[in-house]
């Protein structure tokens, strides 16, 4: 369905926010929350109260970090920070903070022209859902074929998959200051509950129609965006 926020201005509606919402997703917890995010619960009357929908989707997940992997010198040569284990009630995912040094990377004039010395991405790595067979394709990547998923850690599976390309970014900066860009990425870790990490998960990440927990099954085919878009009521 369509979801549109409108005013009126000299007598004529103006559209402010336009979504497009899959309702089969949708649960059965107060719906303008599921839509529109715990801003919606600044205006609503049953706020705080025992009356309230919602109250389920404010319960953040205590989110910690610790080092993945990288050099001892990540400031610059890049690292990577690996979450606690998360779930959203249906699969376990970890973020993970990739940190680059984009002059060491790609060269002091290109780097300015992107925003600054350093790249700082928040990823979501799910291995559930990505599955064993881009787990052995991520393994041959690092000439790696022949070793057992049994003998892989979440840790060693989740830097597989992270390396490989089969995650997607929830927020991405690039700045002058390592250690600011690195707060960042936690704080937007910290305060994405399950209703953000939900939505967030099922929104569109390109223009074919595939949704950003496609990207972590590693599905971009033709088939699932065309269901994807018949799904959201968007024409193919």
């Amino acid at each position: 369905m369509l979801y549109q926020k409108a005013t009126m201005e000299n007598g004529q509606m103006k559209v402010l926010e336009t979504k497009v919402v899959d309702q089969s997703k949708l649960t059965s917890d107060c719906w303008i929350v599921q839509i529109e995010g715990l801003k919606a619960c600044k205006k609503c009357q049953y706020n705080g109260t025992k009356n309230c929908g919602g109250q389920n989707f404010r319960k953040l997940k205590k989110t910690t970090f610790k080092w993945l992997t990288g050099d001892v010198n990540w400031r610059d040569y890049g690292g990577k920070w690996i979450s606690n284990k998360l779930n959203n009630g249906k699969y376990d995912y970890w973020f993970v903070i990739d940190f680059v040094n984009l002059y060491e990377a790609c060269g002091e004039r290109e780097a300015n022209e992107m925003g600054g010395k350093y790249s700082c991405s928040l990823e979501v790595v799910s291995p559930s859902l990505a599955g064993e067979e881009n787990l052995k394709k991520a393994l041959q990547g690092w000439d790696m074929e022949d070793k057992p998923l049994s003998e892989l850690s979440d840790e060693m599976k989740v830097e597989l998959l992270s390396s490989y390309g089969v995650h997607v970014a929830v927020w991405s900066e690039c700045g002058k200051y390592a250690n600011k860009l690195i707060a960042e990425a936690k704080k937007q870790a910290k305060t994405m509950g399950e209703l953000e990490y939900n939505q967030a998960m099922n929104t569109f990440a390109n223009a074919l129609g595939h949704t950003r927990e496609d990207f972590l099954r590693g599905d971009l085919s033709f088939e699932t965006a065309i269901k994807n878009r018949k799904a959201a009521g968007i024409p193919c």
